[in-house]
């Protein structure tokens, strides 16, 4: 698809409805928000079907964007940093300012885009335009609206104030005021829960500079996987697992163990790798923390593999052992004065395992669980959704489909090791690559 068929409609800020009391101007940082990069940004995208409502396209857009705006201005009243400004390392500046609001055009069907997504295009239904001055705005969405009435929310939020647990607090509070209800209300972290170092804290390694690679977008079928559950449980069960592995942990194990391979076979020869899980911490603490708390409350779990010859099923043992070292040593130690020792010590963990000679780092998220298809801007349930990973090579990023069978995966390589990857027949045997996104019997139109 030619996105010279998009027209920007119009640009402009969304302020609060409600202006931040003075005491609160100033947002301090959590020391986990404090160790992302500035310029970093979480994308989601939400596509809607179009309705039997034949209104002329002006109308559609006016009304469904008038809406979205106003919605929008009241929710961020609540939100209220989401409408500031980046100001330094450990605050924002919390000027309602607005968050950035564009209104685009399509000059097509929604169904010439599902029918055969591709994975780069997308990034023209996310809010980063070349003309955006300034790259400390942490809150940009765009509305693009196709012939058919078919409608594209694309949200980017600044990482540095926001994982995707903040993201969907903040989308399910926005989808519920503009269906007229009473949407959940953030939990802002307490400074004293994880108060920022004066020292400063470098970023993920591998998060940081431009980086070429090819993105691709695979989908698993669960029932393709059920011979590798059954195998994989009987190991964990031996090892005293009783649970069966997740559909999350299979994916996770084939697609390692293909880009393992793909790496093997462009550079001639074996080399360790790294694999780091991301783990959304609420729920890991004790107490546990609510789900609609806001802020960076994520951190990874690393597994050191050096046999390129491990089987599946050993692999799914390895992440589940990491996960449950994980929760059980170091989950509720990230907050108080005891964060900075254990993100400390966890940095200095992966610079030694990394510092051997020629480690690969295979980095994975898993959006599974989060009700991404339940965002309702009052248009129904959206057809598809993306959280795609960012400009980074050797990042996985694992979603729902819609129905949650089946598991939906992005994948940043390099050329050479992608054009391997794609091809592998293990990858192939359990997935499908890029896939029509459009459910059969559903009408766009």
């Amino acid at each position: 698809m030619e996105f010279t068929k998009m027209n920007i409609v119009s640009r402009k800020l969304v302020r609060p409805s409600v202006l931040t009391p003075p005491h609160l101007k100033t947002f301090k940082l959590s020391l986990l928000d404090q160790r992302m990069p500035s310029n970093l940004y979480g994308k989601i995208t939400l596509f809607y079907p179009g309705s039997n409502n034949r209104a002329s396209f002006a109308t559609l857009i006016s009304k469904r964007s008038n809406h979205l705006q106003n919605s929008l201005s009241k929710t961020l009243a609540s939100f209220y940093p989401l409408a500031g400004r980046l100001k330094d390392d450990v605050s924002i500046d919390c000027n309602d300012e607005g968050a950035y609001f564009v209104e685009a055009k399509m000059d097509c069907n929604l169904s010439d885009i599902l029918s055969q997504p591709d994975p780069n295009s997308l990034e023209h239904f996310l809010p980063f335009t070349s003309d955006h001055e300034a790259c400390n705005i942490v809150t940009l969405i765009k509305i693009t609206v196709f012939n058919c009435g078919g409608t594209v929310v694309g949200i980017c939020m600044l990482h540095k104030i926001a994982d995707a647990s903040s993201m969907l607090t903040f989308l399910r509070s926005w989808t519920a005021d503009v269906r007229g209800q009473i949407g959940v209300l953030p939990k802002f972290i307490e400074p004293s829960l994880m108060p920022p170092s004066e020292i400063p804290i470098r970023p993920t390694p591998g998060l940081l500079g431009v980086q070429n690679f090819i993105r691709r977008r695979f989908v698993f079928n669960h029932s393709k996987m059920a011979s590798l559950k059954a195998e994989s449980s009987t190991l964990l069960r031996k090892l005293g697992h009783n649970a069966p592995p997740t559909k999350v942990e299979l994916v996770t194990a084939i697609l390692l163990k293909c880009a393992i391979a793909s790496s093997q076979s462009v550079l001639g020869r074996p080399r360790p790798s790294l694999m780091s899980q991301v783990v959304n911490l609420r729920n890991k603490m004790v107490p546990s923390l609510p789900a609609n708390t806001m802020g960076n409350l994520i951190f990874s779990f690393n597994i050191f593999i050096e046999d390129n010859n491990i089987e599946l099923p050993e692999i799914v043992v390895n992440i589940r052992k990491g996960f449950k070292d994980f929760c059980s040593h170091k989950a509720n130690r990230f907050k108080g004065e005891d964060a900075l020792a254990v993100i400390s010590t966890s940095l200095r963990e992966e610079d030694q395992l990394t510092s051997k000679m020629g480690v690969n780092i295979f980095r994975f998220t898993s959006m599974c669980g989060f009700p991404l298809y339940d965002m309702d801007f009052g248009w129904g349930k959206p057809i598809w959704a993306t959280c795609r990973p960012g400009s980074f090579k050797n990042i996985f990023t694992l979603i729902d489909t819609k129905g949650g069978e089946d598991i939906e995966a992005w994948v940043n390589l390099e050329k050479q090791e992608m054009d391997v990857f794609e091809r592998s027949e293990l990858l192939l045997s359990f997935a499908t690559l890029n896939p029509s996104a459009i459910i059969v019997g559903r009408s766009l139109l």
